[in-house]
């Protein structure tokens, strides 16, 4: 929709805090992300991370803009769904969809990355989980991850993605993957990425 403000995309892998941002833009600054519907149980009682749905309802839905599927569950949004957010935690595949089917819309895409080794201790944090899960979630998302990562190393100017308007890597491995991608303005200092997420996210 032309003359709307920026949208942020998240991305990063199992555990690279992606929630932990969202939240703190939440708290800091009003934002709303986008509650993706989909068709996973809940993993507790009363979890509201997103609309919970059956696969008829999901395989219904009209107007999606973006889906993927990850460990044999449906996850997608539909364009209302972005619109009225400031934020959305999408992963690769879900990005190229997106950013095809609301050409009008300018992106902010934002990409976590974080050692496998603390990545692996945040999981475990969440409780109820086994190291063994860990890397079985981390080998289900191996592939589309590599490919964004190459995607983002070759193409200067991330030709794929006409309306992708800026790209920021936040590392928080203190400096250890400083030059893995080139160009992009690469980050590790927390609050300066929300406030830059802040910034960007009042373009038009």
């Amino acid at each position: 929709m032309k003359g709307s403000k920026m949208k942020t995309l998240i991305l990063g892998r199992t555990a690279a805090g992606k929630d932990y941002l969202a939240d703190r833009l939440s708290k800091k600054f009003g934002f709303k992300g986008v509650k993706s519907k989909t068709t996973r149980p809940m993993r507790f009682l009363y979890e509201d991370t997103h609309v919970f749905v059956n696969q008829d309802t999901a395989d219904n839905e009209k107007n999606k803009v973006a889906e993927t599927e990850i460990n044999g569950y449906t996850y997608y949004a539909t364009e209302e769904d972005v619109e009225k957010a400031d934020y959305y935690i999408i992963d690769p595949l879900g990005l190229y969809q997106l950013v095809e089917n609301m050409p009008e819309t300018r992106f902010h895409v934002v990409y976590l990355i974080c050692p496998d080794e603390l990545r692996c201790k945040r999981f475990m944090e969440r409780g109820k989980t086994t190291v063994e899960e860990f890397y079985e979630r981390n080998k289900a998302e191996k592939e589309r991850f590599d490919e964004f990562e190459n995607i983002l190393k070759n193409e200067r100017k991330f030709q794929l993605m006409n309306n992708v308007s800026v790209i920021t890597i936040y590392d928080s491995s203190h400096g250890q993957e400083k030059d893995l991608f080139g160009e992009y303005r690469v980050v590790h200092n927390f609050e300066q990425i929300e406030n830059g997420i802040h910034l960007v996210n009042q373009m038009e």
